[in-house]
């Protein structure tokens, strides 16, 4: 527990990065399965993560971006995105997949595939636009904490243009969408730094119900 609230305590949305710092790609390699690896609801992983390596199109998302520096400074930067069709064809590529992993047939898997089809029915578009974006984040936030562990430096971005990210990175021709952004890489002379952390006590943020 000491190690993980250390690594807490360690991380912050850091504003300023070391340019002349690079993420090895064993590191970047790490991150980018602990998004992987993260659990999605009913296990469908409507995401995508696009690591932006062109110098061009990452100035070019900077701008979408409001002008943060740090899409640019940072040793990686990477999109965090959700798959605009969870559709027929899709689940089935899940369906099959998951059964080739656990050894077993898609047709045993007909009741999986049913809860999956029947739980998007019951949504309404706009639901299930706002239930991948939330699957989207629970990957985010495996990889922050996995960087933290690392002590590799990151900062989450919610603040940009989605219209316009989707448009400089061709987006939507990959059937994808963005959600939020992420660089990746190690704090330069960043005041935010060493500014103490700022967050509510457990007893603001913490409801038991029921006995201990």
């Amino acid at each position: 527990m000491h190690d993980i609230s250390s690594s807490l305590q360690w991380r912050y949305a850091t504003k300023k990065f070391d340019p002349t710092r690079t993420v090895s790609e064993n590191d970047l390699y790490t991150l980018l399965e602990s998004a992987r690896l993260a659990p999605s609801s009913l296990g469908v992983q409507p995401w995508k993560f696009v690591v932006v390596n062109d110098p061009a199109l990452r100035k070019a998302a900077q701008g979408a971006a409001y002008g943060q520096a740090q899409v640019v400074e940072a040793s990686h930067f990477v999109v965090f995105c959700r798959r605009t069709q969870i559709d027929e064809m899709y689940i089935d590529h899940h369906i099959v997949n998951t059964a080739k992993l656990r050894h077993t047939t898609p047709e045993q898997l007909a009741g999986y595939r049913s809860m999956i089809t029947g739980y998007l029915a019951s949504l309404s578009p706009i639901q299930v636009e706002s239930w991948t974006a939330q699957q989207v984040h629970i990957a985010l936030g495996f990889l922050l904490m996995t960087a933290a562990q690392l002590r590799i430096d990151t900062c989450p971005m919610g603040g940009f243009d989605q219209v316009q990210m989707d448009k400089v990175l061709h987006l939507g021709e990959k059937g994808l969408t963005s959600v939020a952004l992420c660089a990746i890489g190690y704090r330069g002379d960043d005041a935010y730094a060493s500014a103490p952390k700022s967050r509510l006590s457990a007893d603001e943020v913490v409801v038991t119900l029921g006995v201990k």
